[in-house]
Order: C-alpha cells, then structure tokens, then sequence
C-alpha cells in the first residue's frame, strides 16, 4: 500500500508528540511527587529542629521526661501547655520522644510504640536533644502518609496531577494540528516540483515553480529552476546546431551538384577552372565536417591531448613565424613582445598553436592593409600562477552586441561575408573548448573603431 509522503510526515510527528507527551507527564509525574515529599519532608524537619529548644527546656525544668506520659502535667511552667507550642503541620506529622535509654515516652500518635524505631531507616528523621552537653533524649519525626485518603496533601497532589495531564491533553492537540498543517506546509512546495518535473519530462521545458520558502527546499526548487532553464537553453542550442549544420553543409553540396549538373547538360565546359571550383567546394566541405567532429570531442571532453612542458615564448614565436609571409602580403606589422624569466607551461603544444592559428588569421582577416597585429606572453596581472597570450590587431573592433556571442557555435557577426571570409563559424568555439580543456580561458576585448584584442590564459604548472 502506497502511503504518501505527508501522512509519513503526520505519523512521524504523531508518534514523535505521543511518546515525548507520555515520557515528559510520566517524568512531571515523579518530579513533582519527589519534590512535593522532599518539601514535606524539610518543612518536618525544619519544624521539629524548632521544637527541641522547647524539649530542652521542658528538661531543664523538670529534670526528666516522666510527666510526658500524663497530658494534663504537659507543661513549660505554671501557665503554658506543651501542646500550644506544637506547630499544626507536626501535629500532623507522627512525633516520638525517646529518653537517654532510647525507650519511647511521649508520641503525638496513640498508642505509644512499645519498640523504639531504632534502625537505619529513621537515622535521618533523627533530633538528638542534648542538656548541658548529656544527651538526655531523642525526637524522631515520621513523615506524614500523604497518601492517605482525603489528606490536604493528596488532595493537592491529584490536583496538580490533574493539571498536567490537561496541559499536556491541551499540548497534544495543539502539537497534532500543527504536525498537520506543518506537513502540508513542507509537502506542497515538493507536490509542486514533482508535478513540474513531470511537465518537463513530457517536453515543456518552459516550466517554472514559484519559490516562496527560503530554506533547503527552497534551494530544491531554485536548483530546479536553473536545470530547467539549462536544458531549454541546450535544447536550443541543439536545434540551432542542427539547423546550422544542415545550412553549412546545404551550401556547397548545392554549388557540388549544381555544377556537375551543368557538366552533365554540357553547360559547363570540364575545364581545370570549372573543376577546381568543385575541388574547392568539396574542401570546405570537409573542413566543416572535421570542426564539427573535432568540436563534438572537445565538448564531450574526449578531444586527445598531448601534453609536454614547453616556453610559451616558443608558441608564439612559432605561430607568428608562420603568419609573417601573409602578414607582409597585406602589408600589416606582425610583431611580438614576451616578458623575460617567463615559467614554463604544460600542454598539447600543437593544439594551442591551432588556437594562436585562428586568432591571428581573423585578426589577419579584419585588418586593413597598413595596420598591426601585435602578439603579447606575459603574467597575468595580479594572478602570479596564470600566463597570458593576448593577440591584438587595429581592425575595425567589434560591435558590443556580437561580443557575448563571438564563441558561439557557427556565430558570425558579419554575416555579409560569411561565406567568403568568415570560415564555418567554428574556429573560435574550438579554441575554447581545447583552452578550457588545459584549464585556462579566453576572452575578447574591443571597441568599435579601436581594434580587439583576445587573450588566452593558461596555469602555470605547480611544484609537487
């Protein structure tokens, strides 16, 4: 039988109220009857210490004890009885006098013990009364039966226990109402998620709970937002992908079938040039296919990396070597400054070379004739562990609309020319994914008309 998980709650709070309402009247219970004899107890005895002064004297005077056992002779002198001096609460409490033989000879009680209570049990009920340092005689005081029936103890006793158990009658009541209310209070907020995550298992991953509470389900429910909003976002991304892809790869198998086609309809001559311009097509073609293979590992963090120690001096140096020749055709200063004493660095040498390739061929790409390209390895300011490769060139800069965007799979910002100059739109989304993969980073920087910079930080390996 499936029981739901706000009755769990309610039983869990019921049971958890009965037993601490049964152990805390039951332990009340004890506490005020110890505490209640104790009180009895302290005020006989407080009692009875006060009457041995009167004891005493009544031995001073009479010089034994054998008029207690006459009432009408129980005297102080000529005009106080003994018994007005008896507090009330001790003519309720059992009194025996014993004399210097420990044989009774007064007690407040009939009849008279014939046995002395001579035993352990009464050694601290037990007033010793001393006359001129002689011990002549012994008080001991029984406590009261305060059990016994229609005793003004009793009576308060019941009564007192009477109003615990209605307080906690009362307590149960109020504790089982709130077990009911709180577990529909912490059970509503999960109904909800559940009933949320249900939607978005069937598709609406548009759905949203509201959050209301600021504690750990809270946190649930925030947590939940997020994945919700996450996997939106990727599943948008994946039909934008997809759209994307079958647009890159519509293009030239377009341009490939449109002129064999044409061959085929004797339309176009099987000229060298009329070929290449297929050849061509079939190498973008490819290109594209392998980004998107190179990209699908690097996001699912199987891209291969060989990893060696090297001078990142030796990475720019290299990367820029290669770009001189084309830098010079367009006549644009390709120049390059690295800090001295730089560390060395640990990474897949030419995986972060193919990054520095497509930074510097865009920045290539977007600077007019005359204009620099400048490639900078230095410490990254402030952050003493990291190295930082940044490329900067005196292009037109970036709109700030597209620089959020500049790594995103197959975004161009200048889609005038994307076919002619601005590659499958992959290039800067690789590079991302291989620095991150070296647990480094890379942003861009620009402002329209001042150029852009990118720059590429990467850890420092620490000593073991």
């Amino acid at each position: 039988m499936r029981i739901s998980l706000r009755w769990k709650i309610t039983l869990a709070f019921i049971v958890m109220i009965v037993v601490t309402s049964t152990l805390v009247s039951l332990l009340l219970h004890q506490m005020v009857g110890r505490a209640f004899s104790n009180y009895i107890r302290r005020r006989s005895f407080e009692q009875a210490e006060r009457l041995l002064p009167t004891f005493k004297s009544y031995y001073q005077v009479h010089g034994s004890w054998a008029d207690f056992r006459r009432p009408d002779k129980l005297k102080l002198d000529r005009n106080v009885p003994l018994q007005r001096t008896l507090p009330w609460l001790l003519n309720r409490a059992p009194l025996i006098l014993l004399d210097a033989d420990n044989n009774p000879v007064w007690s407040n009680r009939v009849p008279l013990p014939k046995v002395p209570p001579a035993d352990d049990r009464f050694k601290d009920n037990t007033f010793p009364i001393v006359v001129q340092g002689k011990k002549v005689g012994t008080l001991i005081v029984l406590l009261p039966d305060i059990r016994a029936a229609g005793s003004v103890e009793l009576f308060f006793l019941r009564s007192l226990n009477r109003s615990l158990e209605l307080s906690a009658a009362i307590a149960l009541a109020i504790a089982l109402l709130l077990s009911v209310f709180l577990s529909r209070q912490i059970v509503k907020p999960l109904q909800t998620l559940a009933r949320a995550a249900q939607d978005v298992t069937e598709g609406n991953l548009s759905r949203r709970v509201q959050i209301s509470v600021q504690d750990e389900v809270g946190d649930l429910g925030a947590a939940f937002n997020q994945m919700a909003a996450t996997l939106e976002r990727e599943e948008q991304l994946r039909e934008d992908l997809m759209a994307n892809i079958a647009h890159e790869l519509r293009t030239p198998l377009s341009v490939i079938r449109g002129s064999l086609e044409a061959f085929l309809d004797g339309v176009y001559d099987l000229t060298d040039e009329n070929i290449a311009s297929v050849y061509q097509e079939t190498i973008l073609l490819e290109r594209l296919v392998d980004d998107l293979r190179e990209l699908s590992l690097a996001e699912a963090g199987k891209l291969r990396l060989e990893v060696q120690q090297f001078a990142p001096e030796a990475l720019v140096s290299e990367t820029a070597n290669f770009f001189q020749a084309a830098a010079q055709t367009k006549k644009i200063d390709l120049v390059t400054h690295s800090e001295p004493e730089l560390p060395t660095v640990r990474g897949d040498f030419q995986r972060l070379k193919q990054v520095l390739h497509n930074l510097l061929s865009n920045a290539l790409r977007y600077t007019p004739a005359g204009g620099r390209i400048e490639i900078s390895v230095r410490r990254l300011w402030g952050t003493p562990d990291q190295i930082a490769i940044s490329v900067h060139d005196s292009g037109p800069g970036i709109p700030g609309q597209d620089l959020p965007h500049l790594f995103d799979r197959f975004y161009r910002g200048d889609t005038s020319r994307a076919r002619s100059t601005g590659g499958s739109g992959l290039g800067l989304t690789i590079a991302k994914e291989i620095v991150e993969a070296h647990g480094g980073r890379i942003w861009a920087e620009s402002r329209p008309g001042e150029g852009s910079t990118f720059t590429v930080t990467l850890p420092v390996p620490q000593p073991e």
